[in-house]
């Protein structure tokens, strides 16, 4: 439930879109996880989700 509001916060505030990566048994490139807002699992140092 936790994930279904705050994508429901996410779609009702605002005009961003949500773009969903998932990668494969290596992971994604750097490149990638550079450019992500938040990363629902905090690997790499992201904004974990709220």
């Amino acid at each position: 439930m936790e994930f279904a509001r705050f994508l429901e916060k996410m779609a009702s505030g605002s005009s961003q879109v949500i773009t969903f990566v998932i990668g494969g048994f290596l992971g994604l490139e750097e490149r990638i996880l550079k450019r992500a807002d938040l990363s629902l699992i905090n690997h790499h140092k992201r904004k974990p989700l709220r």
